[in-house]
């Protein structure tokens, strides 16, 4: 059995990574891409959590956050098919992604392979908070 997730002792912002689509075989891929989120709330997280089937699957520091281009959503979207829709929205600067590191052994081990509490894998955004 899984444990769950009781408390968020940091400010973590959490995403649900695509099942089944593959972003060169990395969690990091998929976690740092094209969100619509914003971008201030953003920037005040502590780690990112990548969440498969509502259990974390990478643990991320992020470093910067950078409003993603046409260029970049169009880069992405030759590897996810779901993504092609969403370039119009990198046109509109809609979306965001972020470069960083994998957080550190004693945060991972706070998060890596638990569950997050139900009220976060509810809803259609893939995009939630713990603050």
């Amino acid at each position: 059995m899984t444990d769950t997730i009781s408390e968020f002792p940091d400010k973590c912002m959490i995403v649900r990574i695509p099942i089944g689509i593959e972003f060169d075989n990395t969690i990091y891929d998929a976690a740092h891409r094209c969100w619509r989120a914003n971008k201030d709330k953003a920037e005040t997280a502590d780690y990112v959590l990548a969440v498969d089937n509502g259990i974390v699957k990478g643990v991320f520091k992020p470093k910067k956050w950078h409003i993603t281009t046409e260029k970049e959503c169009e880069k992405e979207s030759k590897r996810c098919i779901a993504l092609k829709a969403n370039i119009k929205l990198c046109k509109l600067k809609k979306r965001i992604r972020f470069d960083g590191v994998e957080a550190p052994n004693d945060v991972k081990k706070r998060y890596l392979n638990k569950e997050i509490p139900s009220k976060y894998q509810k809803g259609q955004n893939p995009v939630r908070y713990s603050f």
